[in-house]
Order: structure tokens, then sequence, then C-alpha cells
């Protein structure tokens, strides 16, 4: 086998990978303050997201995935202790709403809590009232099926709504939120690249076969 069809068919084999699946990914970050219950009742704490969409310049769409993530860190104070020693204990939740196409979907990062009244807790009124710190986290990836809500030249705006609440006679909490969001496309190249490819193989083997016949003859 000549020499230069050796070198086209190594040339065309490593263009291979710009034909095939491709992914590409783009995060945005939110959160906020919880203050003595302020993201209570519904809706709770709520902000907008805005991720680029898939450009259908870049190519076919053939996947969707969505990476949502919360977590929390909440200084409390219980209210309820009737004596020293009480140990009081519940549980503190926060759930993130995010509105996405195809319907809403809810992520819950939740910690158990336990507090025990000592005697710096009993000096103020007649309960005893422990301060504790209470903290959590989780994450989900979710896929999609109809991918059409996602095709856009320009940015997509995603809703989000933190919501929290706390078992247990809590007087107060004071803490911070944060919740991330990751979108990935999967997508096949715009077949351009294969054009691009027949265009430049030529200007590349020519010549480089001229200059073999030449050293040959």
């Amino acid at each position: 086998m000549k020499l230069w069809v050796i070198l086209l068919s190594a040339l065309a084999l490593s263009a291979l990978p710009v034909l095939a699946d491709s992914e590409v990914s783009f995060s945005a970050v939110g959160g906020g303050e919880t203050i003595v219950g302020a993201c209570l009742p519904l809706p709770g704490c709520t902000t907008e997201l805005s991720l680029p969409g898939f450009n259908p310049s870049w190519g076919t769409l053939t996947g969707v995935a969505i990476q949502l993530s919360l977590s929390f860190s909440v200084e409390m104070t219980y209210g309820g202790a009737p004596t020293l020693g009480y140990v009081a204990s519940g549980t503190y939740a926060g759930e993130l709403t995010e509105g996405l196409p195809g319907g809403g979907f809810t992520l819950e990062a939740s910690a158990d809590w336990s507090a025990v009244a000592s005697l710096s807790d009993c000096f103020n009124g007649p309960y005893c009232s422990p301060n504790f710190l209470v903290q959590g986290t989780s994450s989900d990836l979710m896929s999609f099926d109809d991918l059409s809500d996602f095709i856009s030249s320009g940015d997509l705006t995603f809703s989000a709504a933190y919501t929290d609440y706390s078992g247990g006679a809590v007087l107060e909490w004071l803490g911070s939120y944060s919740y991330g969001e990751t979108i990935t496309y999967s997508y096949v190249p715009e077949p351009s690249a294969l054009l691009l490819l027949c265009t430049i193989l030529p200007l590349i083997v020519i010549p480089l076969r001229r200059r073999l016949q030449r050293i040959s003859a």
C-alpha cells in the first residue's frame, strides 16, 4: 500500500471524533438567607436562574440532563425546654422547587437535630432556650424525554423557590442556603464539520503525495 494512502486513512480516522457525540455543560448558582423562618410559608424565597439553551447551530440535540444540588447551614433556638437538662429534638428540612420544562421538580435536604438545655440556656424567662447548629445537603440528576423545550439560541430561565420548616418548638433560626444547577447537552455536531474535513484533506494530501512521488522518482 502506498504511503500517501496510509496517511490519508490516518487523517480521516483522526477526524472521526469530530463527528461523534459531544457534550457541553453550563452551571448557575443561587441562594440566600433564612431569618426567623423568612422563607415560610410558600412560595418562600424565590429567584430565577438563567442558563444557555441549546443552540441548533451546534448540531442535533440527543439528550439533556440537569443536576440539582441544595445545602443549608442554620443556627436555631429551641424555645420550649421546661427544665435544665431537657433534651429537645426535631427535623429541619429545606425544599428547592425548580420550575423546569415538563413540570416542577422538588429537591429536599433535611437533617435531624437535638439540643440539651444547659445552665446558660435557662436564665431568660420561664423556659430554657438552647441554641444549636443544623446542616444538610442533597443532590439529584434528572433526564428529559422531550428535548424541544431546551432548543434556543438564547438563555433559558428557570424559577427556583426555597422553603424551610422545622419540627419542634423552635423560636427562631438564622442561616443560609445555597443551590446549584448544571445542565448538560448531548449532541451530534453539525454536518458542516464533515464538509470542512472534506475541504481540508485534499489541501493536505495532494501536495504530500506529489512530494512523495518526487522523492521516490
